[in-house]
């Protein structure tokens, strides 16, 4: 089944995604994005990244992430790092195995650990 592009991954022509592959990254980013309980069939679902880019990044969000992941019958491994660049920018780096592929990918949010 083809998913319908979305927010920051909807193209100008509104186009479906391309294969099983950018379908599953999709659904990763949108579970990563909603907030805790915004959603009705899973109300424990989501860890609110597009709540946090104000917000001081916490530790704890590379392994919720894990969790939220690893949830997916798609995945079979996920490793969630947060990393905060010299220039302050923070992110959430993913390096996600599925049955025949590995998605690399970097979500910025948030604010360092601690502040600035």
């Amino acid at each position: 089944m083809v998913d319908l592009r979305w927010g920051t991954d909807l193209d100008i022509g509104g186009a479906e995604t391309a294969d099983d592959l950018e379908e599953y990254e999709q659904d990763i980013l949108h579970v990563l994005e909603q907030d805790v309980g915004s959603n009705p069939d899973d109300l424990t679902r989501g860890l609110g990244l597009a709540n946090v880019l104000s917000k001081i990044a916490d530790a704890s969000y590379g392994p919720k992430a894990e969790k939220l992941i690893g949830e997916d019958d798609r995945t079979q491994n996920v490793q969630a790092t947060i990393v905060v660049a010299a220039d302050g920018t923070v992110s959430l780096d993913l390096a996600i195995a599925t049955n025949d592929r590995i998605l690399n990918t970097s979500i910025p949010f948030g604010t360092p650990i601690g502040g600035r």
